[in-house]
């Protein structure tokens, strides 16, 4: 039969170690390949959450990842949209003036 009485060992305390991912390298190539603008917001969040980390701004840290894998997340939607529209648009429709003189 268990003993009964408080556990014998403390449950863990404190946030897990190691800082939450910073999405920044994913967010340096959606915003070259993708959208720039998009990606300016993507780069500051990513750029954010070292630095709150650093500071012991653990849910700032875990916000400012969010916010950056979010931000990373529409920037590569934005692109896909913009380069699928811009194909279609001069391959099928045939905006032969948008490619100039091939």
């Amino acid at each position: 039969m268990p003993p009964y009485g408080p556990p014998t060992t403390p449950p863990p305390a404190g946030p897990p170690p190691g800082a939450p991912d910073n999405y920044l390298a994913w967010a340096v190539v959606a915003t070259v390949f993708c959208c720039f603008l998009a990606g300016v917001p993507a780069l500051l969040a990513a750029t954010s959450v070292n630095e709150r980390w650093q500071r012991g701004d653990v849910a700032g840290a875990r916000l400012a990842s969010l916010r950056a894998r979010n931000w990373t997340i529409g920037t590569v939607l934005l692109g896909v949209i913009f380069w699928t529209t811009w194909m279609v648009g001069v391959f099928l429709l045939g905006w032969k003036d948008t490619l100039g003189d091939l």
